[in-house]
């Protein structure tokens, strides 16, 4: 017995899979997607093939799938049928028969009818997906199939997780249920929004069971403080001399499940050849659903691929590849909380389970999580950096700071380096010893990285990047950096060159961007020499983690002849402001314009052929709404103007460097007494003063130079 999965007001739109009603205008009325989020105001028309046409009132006609509309669009689109077919009969038609059927037939005639090579070629594409390896369906493919035998994911009602099971019978007439024998031997019933078919090549959904957490030793937990005096002590840790090179190859992955699956994390086992690519569900029929796929980095292979926790956030795959650690959200804990998995086979197994914000289990936002061996674990919290041993679960050491961002471990494994809001630290990774700090202008949103020597340490800042020398603490270089993604990190290619957001190839020697590697990635992770990217191509789903050996043969550094502008060079300032534009302190736009010229290194003089030009100006005229609270949750509205604000530095009036903010009204205001929301708005800074007091770079290349120094990394590799 075969059912095809639709809801009845779906079922008249395959009815007309040969056939097509006739126009036959209807009322004017608001039409919604199945979301609710889009609307339109149209007349219906008729339905062809399962397309419903609609006529808008400016003439122009619209086709959309039934099954794309609301509930209550379909439901209106049941009856309209139903009027057409008992009140549209023309009397002088002699050719109307007695039970002309419309389309509109009950439901066995219909599963009969889509059991034919309709329904054949649904579940031929269905196997099709199954083979390759996805896990879902897009929105615009056909319902699934199911038939008595087949094996299911089902869904209750009100359940939370997805469920393996074995489809034994369907309910009859027009709303089809189908009964489901679970694995534990229970019996639900699911509609169409609660079955998917079974993928043989993932495991099984994985789930903390029952959401019980062991209890964590804390007792003989160590924290590590700075005392002063001298620290441990730092020698650089490089990597082993005579280490085993390999040859990483290209990986392709699994296509896209659907067309919202993101990539949730990229894990590499240390030292290993093995990596474990997350990808997360965003929306769609599997939304919050995950799967990890296992790769062989030296054969290019994907291993395996198993579900993963639902609404996954971050991964970490041990050292010898045996184990998975990984943070989802879990039933009431919004951040958390940890989860270690034993992996092998065709499913995860779960192992242990903590919360590692244990005074505060509903808001320790995981920042990062990572093995230090196949035993022991490190995340990073809100309130900063713990080692677990994972059998305990038991704390060996705590590094409290403010602003703890994702570690670098030296080449040799032995050390490890922290950004915090203070600046850097190094520690050795056994015992937590703090080994140095190095204090730094500012610390905030520090991302660090280790030198393939060990003994430089590059950290991103506001708009560039700091090396240091992790020897002296002295700053050996600072290079701007303003277009890269540091979102994605940091890292050493070489001695000589730092890789920013896996974009921007800063040059030590240049003190410079050098060349730039523009991509899409949706992760970027170094490893044994080269820089993996993981791609997806939007049109065909497919997806890949390439390496790439950079920097490539084509990056020379930058000689100062080729130079635009270079530290040194005489920089005149004009001003084209709107507004006051009076800092702080007092500070003129020219003074602060004329300051972030100095400090890049400029001679700043009343007139040049280079130029720093500071722009505020009035934009578009725009209307925003307000949620008012206290006001039983009315609705406010106002209009306001953006402002604009530039800074470019040109060269004989030639552009070779420009910054653009756009300032909008704030999404939250709070009003003062009798004030409107108009007047808040107005009694907002009328301008951005700080943006004038913006990092300036001290070295550029003409713009035509600057594009010969571009590549771009795609799924089909460097172009």
């Amino acid at each position: 017995m075969t059912r095809q999965f639709l809801p009845t007001s779906l079922l008249i739109a395959l009815a007309f899979h040969a056939a097509s009603i006739s126009p036959v205008r209807a009322e004017t009325r608001t039409w919604s997607d199945s979301t609710g989020k889009f609307k339109i105001e149209a007349d219906f028309l008729e339905i062809v093939e399962g397309q419903v046409k609609l006529q808008r009132p400016d003439g122009k006609r619209v086709s959309l799938p039934l099954a794309k509309l609301s509930k209550g669009d379909q439901a209106y689109l049941k009856e309209e049928m139903k009027r057409r077919r008992n009140g549209g009969a023309d009397p002088e038609n002699p050719f109307q028969t007695e039970g002309d059927d419309d389309g509109i037939g009950g439901a066995p005639e219909m599963g009969r009818d889509m059991a034919g090579p309709r329904a054949r070629s649904s579940q031929m594409r269905d196997a099709m997906r199954r083979h390759r390896g996805a896990s879902g369906r897009s929105g615009d493919d056909d319902a699934p199939q199911f038939n008595e035998g087949d094996e299911v994911e089902v869904k209750p009602f009100a359940a939370d997780n997805w469920q393996r099971g074995v489809v034994v019978g369907f309910s009859e007439g027009p709303f089809v249920k189908a009964f489901v024998r679970l694995d534990d031997g229970s019996m639900v019933e699911a509609d169409e929004d609660g079955l998917r078919p079974y993928d043989p090549t993932i495991g099984a959904l994985a789930g903390v069971a029952k959401d019980k957490l062991a209890r964590v030793n804390l007792k003989g937990i160590r924290r590590i403080v700075p005392l002063g005096g001298n620290e441990g002590g730092f020698k650089p840790d490089p990597a082993p001399a005579g280490e085993a090179a390999w040859n990483p190859k290209p990986v392709g992955l699994n296509p896209k499940a659907e067309f919202h699956e993101h990539v949730a994390g990229l894990s590499f086992a240390k030292g290993g050849t093995t990596a474990a690519v997350a990808h997360q569900q965003r929306m769609g029929r599997q939304e919050d659903e995950s799967r990890i796929e296992f790769c062989d980095l030296k054969s290019g292979r994907v291993t395996g691929v198993v579900r993963g926790p639902r609404k996954l956030q971050k991964i970490a795959i041990s050292p010898n590849g045996k184990r998975l650690a990984t943070i989802s959200e879990a039933k009431t804990f919004i951040d958390g909380p940890v989860q270690i998995w034993e992996v092998g086979g065709e499913e995860l197994k779960h192992l242990n389970s903590w919360q590692v914000s244990g005074d505060d289990p509903h808001n320790g936002k995981i920042e990062w999580l990572g093995w230090l061996d196949d035993g022991r674990l490190m995340t990073i919290d809100r309130q900063g950096l713990t080692v677990w041993a994972v059998d305990g679960p038991s704390g060996e050491y705590q590094i409290m700071g403010d602003g703890v961002k994702a570690p670098s471990f030296s080449p040799g494994g032995k050390q490890f380096a922290v950004g915090t809001d203070n600046g850097m630290s190094i520690h050795d990774a056994a015992s937590g010893e703090l080994l140095t700090r190095i204090k730094m202008d500012h610390g905030f949103n520090r991302q660090v990285a280790f030198s393939p020597s060990g003994k430089l340490l590059a950290a991103t800042g506001m708009s560039g990047v700091d090396v240091y020398d992790a020897t002296t603490g002295e700053k050996v270089m600072d290079a701007y950096a303003g277009n890269s993604r540091s979102d994605m990190g940091i890292c050493w290619v070489d001695e000589e060159h730092v890789l920013v957001g896996g974009q921007e190839l800063i040059h030590l020697p240049s003190q410079m961007t050098v060349w730039t590697y523009n991509h899409h990635a949706e992760s970027v992770v170094p490893l044994a020499g080269r820089v993996w990217y993981v791609f997806s191509d939007m049109g065909s789903g497919s997806m890949a983690l390439l390496p790439f050996k950079l920097p490539h043969s084509a990056v020379k550094p930058v000689t100062e002849k080729e130079l635009a502008l270079k530290p040194g060079d005489e920089v005149s300032v004009q001003l084209e402001v709107s507004f006051d534009m009076t800092g702080p302190n007092g500070e003129t736009a020219e003074d602060q314009l004329k300051k972030s010229l100095t400090e890049a290194g400029f001679k700043v003089v009343d007139s040049s052929n280079k130029k720093l030009v500071g722009r505020a100006t009035p934009g578009e005229s725009k209307e925003i709404g307000y949620r008012m609270f206290g006001r039983d949750f009315d609705t406010e509205k106002a209009n306001y103007q953006e402002r604009v604000f530039e800074l470019e530095l040109l060269v004989d009036d030639q552009s070779v460097w420009k910054r653009r903010r756009v300032w909008n009204a704030p999404f939250h205001i709070q009003l003062e007494k009798d004030e409107t929301v108009e007047q808040a708005i107005q009694r907002l800074p009328a301008a951005d003063t700080g943006f004038f007091r913006s990092t300036v770079p001290s070295r550029l290349l003409p713009t035509e130079a600057e594009k010969a120094r571009t590549s771009q990394l795609t799924i089909n590799g460097m172009e």
